[in-house]
């Protein structure tokens, strides 16, 4: 049912015999590393929605879980140019300070706070 709407954000799959489904396709910018998790939680979720009401809040979601399962994650080493390429693509995003679900992703501590922290005032 939401193979049309999966196939607008790059993921290609189909029945492969019984409960299996081949994964022909995903989006690029999942890489190798973050393809099975997100099709997996996306099919998850998708299995609880039906009907074309469904569509718009479902289009949301997905493009929330690609923007998720590809984000840098904790300890994940990264090259100087993709650090440089992600803080300048962070500071054209609309909320550049969350994450896709609303999580912070950064803080502003004052100097001073941070002395104090560290026992330096």
């Amino acid at each position: 049912e939401h193979a049309p709407l999966l196939g607008q954000f790059g993921f290609e799959i189909e029945p492969f015999g019984g409960h299996t489904w081949a994964i022909r396709s995903v989006p690029e910018i999942l890489g190798t590393r973050g393809a099975e998790p997100a099709v997996r939680a996306l099919l998850a979720s998708l299995a609880n929605e039906t009907g074309p009401e469904a569509h718009d809040r479902l289009h949301q979601e997905i493009a929330a879980s690609i923007a998720c399962h590809s984000a840098v994650r904790a300890n994940q080493p990264l090259s100087a140019e993709s650090m440089t390429r992600l803080i300048s693509d962070l500071a054209h995003c609309d909320t550049p300070n969350r994450c896709p679900h609303g999580r912070p992703i950064m803080l502003r501590i004052a100097h001073n706070d941070i002395e104090r922290m560290l026992h330096r005032h």
